[in-house]
C-alpha cells in the first residue's frame, strides 16, 4: 500500500535477481487478458503490464530460491516463447521491439 508500480517493479527485480540498479522505468503496454484470477466474490481478468528498464551492471545476477536459472533474450525471441501462453497483442509488442 503507498508503492507505486515502478518502485514495486524494482523492489521485486532486486528481490529476485540481485539487481538494484535500475536508472529509469518506462511504461510500454498494458493489456487486459483472457486469463481469469478467481477470488472470493468470483474471478477478475489479468491486467498484462510491461516496463522498459535501463540497467546496469546485469552480469551478476543473484537468483533468489524462487528461481533456478535465467536467460537473456531478444524481444522477438521473447515473444515467440510467449506466444502460446499469453494474448497475441501483448505478445506483439515485444515483437515490435528493437
Amino acid at each position: 500500500k503507498g508503492t507505486s508500480i515502478e518502485e514495486a517493479l524494482k523492489r521485486e527485480d532486486e528481490e529476485e535477481t540481485g539487481i538494484a540498479t535500475i536508472k529509469e522505468v518506462k511504461p510500454y503496454s498494458m493489456v487486459l487478458s483472457n486469463i481469469r484470477l478467481p477470488t472470493n466474490d468470483g474471478s477478475v481478468g489479468l491486467i498484462l503490464s510491461s516496463y522498459l528498464c535501463e540497467v546496469e551492471n546485469v552480469e551478476n545476477i543473484k537468483l533468489s530460491n524462487e528461481h533456478i536459472e535465467y536467460k537473456w533474450f531478444s524481444p522477438q525471441e521473447a515473444a515467440k516463447l510467449l506466444e502460446f501462453k499469453y494474448p497475441r497483442e501483448f505478445v506483439e509488442k515485444f515483437g515490435e521491439l528493437k
